[in-house]
């Protein structure tokens, strides 16, 4: 059980009192709907300052076509009650992102996006944080060398 605190503790660090800027669009296309309001709501759990959800113009589309009908309703709805904005047509989620990212210092992104289409003069500052979920569990990119939990430059530093 002390592994399973360890992460808990290490998670805390990357989501608490910080803003979050969530990558609906990657997220939701990546976990489909169910499993990302258990992303969602982990996150929460550690009391982020405020979420900031994101998805591109052309989502709503692409999780009707993939998820179904019944998922798509209920991305919808999230999108009409503003717990998700949508960004304007014709333009992508990772400008908005890497927008607030700059305007905001304290922040994180969760996205598996690589932003490798940006400036790096504009992408390295963003405390990006990637995830994988095995099973019902999900798993960041933290760094557990020497039990410090800082992402440098938005990637794990391999030793």
């Amino acid at each position: 059980m002390a592994e399973n605190n360890i992460l808990k503790d290490l998670e805390r660090e990357l989501f608490q009192s910080k803003l979050g800027l969530i990558d609906s669009s990657n997220c939701i296309l990546y976990i489909g709907l169910n499993n990302y309001f258990q992303l969602i709501n982990l996150i929460e759990s550690y009391k982020p300052l405020k979420l900031i959800q994101i998805t591109d113009a052309s989502t709503p589309h692409i999780v009707k076509k993939k998820f179904g009908e019944k998922d798509s309703n209920v991305f919808k709805k999230l999108i009409k009650n503003q717990t998700i904005k949508l960004a304007p047509a014709k333009t992508q989620t990772d400008i908005f992102l890497i927008q607030l990212a700059i305007d905001n210092p304290g922040h994180f992104v969760l996205s598996n996006d690589k932003f490798a289409n940006y400036a790096l003069k504009y992408t390295s500052s963003l405390n990006l944080i990637k995830f994988m979920q095995l099973n019902s569990k999900f798993y960041f990119n933290l760094s557990l060398i020497d039990g410090v939990s800082k992402i440098q430059k938005g990637k794990v530093v391999k030793y």
